[in-house]
């Protein structure tokens, strides 16, 4: 029985719980962008149910507003957020994901095999200047190829917001992106 559970946690969880999609980290680490293996399952719902346990696993339901909830396809049997948007949900909440360090191992990571429109779009339909700001700062920070971020500028903060809402401190004014640079980003060498 627990053998059947870790073989099909991804289904179970996203059966049990509708609607809901696999993402945060635990959609990082199916994707390959992270070499953390995660023990916990991170759904998106709109319903707030919390967390639960399934077998061995512990699966914890975040939600998101309803504009929010997209991105998402259904493959091998359970529902789970396309890689673009598993990053954007990544953004939004660097906390459920190891922290902005980490987020931005993965972005590096990912970034080409990523549809760079898709990025974007995602990115500019879940309507958080912050957000938006912060994404530009990261990709022109890591110095990552990009053909369509220009999109993003109109769509960026009207005020500075921190680079990292969790951190202490000031820093360098990125003035483009209007982010206050409070965390120093190094770039990784991509394995």
């Amino acid at each position: 029985m627990t053998e059947n559970i870790t073989e099909n946690i991804f289904q179970i969880s996203t059966d049990l719980v509708k609607p809901s999609y696999i993402s945060f980290w635990t959609a990082l680490s199916h994707y390959g962008f992270t070499e953390q293996q995660v023990r916990n399952i991170q759904l998106v719902s709109t319903k707030q149910i919390g967390k639960m346990t399934i077998g061995d696993f512990r699966v914890e339901v975040i939600t998101l507003k309803p504009s929010h909830y997209f991105g998402y396809v259904r493959a091998d049997g359970f529902v789970i957020a396309e890689p673009e948007k598993a990053l954007i949900d990544a953004l939004s909440r660097p906390d459920l994901c190891g922290g902005l360090d980490e987020f931005t191992k993965c972005l590096e990571q990912a970034w080409t095999g990523l549809e760079e429109s898709k990025l974007l779009h995602y990115a500019i339909r879940f309507d958080n200047r912050s957000l938006i700001s912060r994404l530009g700062h990261l990709i022109e920070a890591l110095g990552l190829e990009t053909r369509e971020i220009g999109r993003l500028l109109g769509k960026r903060s009207r005020s500075y917001v921190p680079l990292d809402s969790k951190a202490k401190g000031s820093g360098e004014y990125d003035k483009v992106w209007r982010v206050i640079v409070n965390h120093k980003i190094e770039r990784q060498r991509i394995r």
